[in-house]
């Protein structure tokens, strides 16, 4: 799987691509007359004349090749369609003039799903006798139980932390996507709602409430009041 990085530099490169025009230099050389200085020991200084050629270009600028916007088009569909990466899919289909905000709470869902997935798994690491004592029904009498008792620990899940890490980073570019002013394609409020629904004010789990404050660029002693109050 592609970086968040490395696909929305793909992104760019394909949005490029649809609207890029093409820079066609031509020309060649010509013969030029100009002058420059020249000096003379012992004599007031004079203009020398000179003859040369430089090279002269134009350029002609043509429309966006047709062939290769299609494929641009077809690829940013690809990506709106399936890409793992939601962020990246949110700046595909803005380019294509898709209505991002009709997938947005699904999307918040999906990435949801993944930051509850479990980072670690109970693994059985063998076993030990455990033996017990207890009093007959005199009580003056005691007799021993012996039973097995199984041993287990706690092992990171490599594959759910890596896509709880990658949830995170997806949303955080979400957010700063539908925040930041400078983007040309910035101007969904709702993603921000979406955060604070879904992932902060209502999310029944504690560790997405929490990634989804940091999300929110609040800080940490809002998002710990936050769940001291719940």
């Amino acid at each position: 799987m592609e970086t968040l990085e490395q696909t929305l530099a793909e992104v760019e490169r394909l949005r490029r691509n649809l609207f890029k025009e093409i820079v066609i230099q031509e020309g060649g050389v010509k013969e030029v007359e100009y002058y420059e200085p020249g000096y003379s020991l012992g004599v007031d200084s004079y203009v020398e004349e000179r003859r040369g050629v430089e090279e002269v270009y134009t350029e002609r600028i043509t429309p966006p090749d047709t062939e290769r916007r299609e494929a641009a088009k077809e690829q940013l569909q690809q990506i709106y369609d399936s890409s793992e990466w939601y962020s990246a899919r949110y700046i595909a289909g803005r380019i294509l003039d898709i209505d991002v905000n009709d997938n947005l709470s699904k999307w918040i869902d999906e990435i949801c799903n993944k930051l509850k997935l479990p980072k670690t798994k109970r693994v059985k690491i063998g076993e030990h006798t455990k033996t017990d004592y207890s009093p007959d029904y005199t009580f003056k009498h005691w007799y021993s139980v012996d039973y097995t008792v199984e041993d287990y620990k706690d092992e990171p899940i490599p594959e759910n932390v890596e896509i709880i890490n990658q949830a995170k980073e997806d949303i955080s570019k979400l957010f700063k996507l539908s925040r930041s002013p400078k983007s040309r394609l910035s101007g969904s409020p709702q993603i921000v709602r979406l955060l604070k629904s879904r992932l902060y004010t209502h999310n029944k789990d504690r560790a997405v409430r929490i990634e989804a404050g940091k999300a929110l660029s609040y800080s940490s002693l809002r998002i710990w009041l936050h769940e001291f109050f719940r």
